[in-house]
């Protein structure tokens, strides 16, 4: 059985083994403004920097890229946390990586 693991064709990295993470970052100009993501080289973890033009604060989100349960064909990034700073976004990545793999 053929598993897939992200937006990548890369292997999943075990759960003992620490992330990689991409050294820049992609940028998206969404409708409510630009945004900021850093993906691992994995492709099933990342933090996406979001910060609207409305009067809104700026908010980092942890994702993780999953298996919709009604579904197995089909995937999702799910929000792991929001965070006010960069830094804790990433351990929350990484402690959702050590949790589940």
């Amino acid at each position: 059985m053929k598993h897939i693991h992200g937006p990548t064709s890369r292997p999943a990295v075990k759960p003992a083994e620490p992330l990689v993470w991409k050294k820049r970052a992609q940028t998206d100009h969404t409708i409510t403004g630009p945004r900021h993501i850093w993906a691992t080289r994995c492709g099933r973890y990342r933090v996406v920097f979001s910060q609207p033009v409305f009067h809104v604060p700026a908010i980092y989100y942890a994702q993780r890229w999953i298996r919709c349960a009604g579904n197995p064909d089909k995937f999702f990034w799910d929000n792991i946390s929001k965070h006010r700073k960069k830094e804790p976004a990433f351990e929350a990545c990484e402690k959702e990586h050590k949790k589940h793999g």
